[in-house]
């Protein structure tokens, strides 16, 4: 199945624990604004959260096969 780890269009974000997916945030719009609620004038631009292994009709299959998200020895 599509899932939004091997979208496109998501970013890999942080591991989740206990067996959890991995969480990642949805790139395929345009960032959303949200004001927090403990702080009414303060505003946040985000896009979408979502765990890997959910999906959507906007799903594009990654065009490289490079699926490690995290790249190690980088830095």
């Amino acid at each position: 199945m599509d899932k939004c780890e091997t979208c496109n269009f998501w970013q890999f974000s942080d591991h989740a624990n206990d067996g959890q997916p991995a969480i990642g945030s949805c790139r395929r719009y345009a960032p959303s604004p949200i004001f927090e609620a403990n702080e009414p004038s303060e505003l946040n631009i985000v896009w979408p959260p979502t765990d890997a292994d959910k999906w959507c009709g906007d799903f594009v299959e990654i065009k490289h096969k490079n699926l490690d998200p995290m790249p190690t020895g980088i830095l």
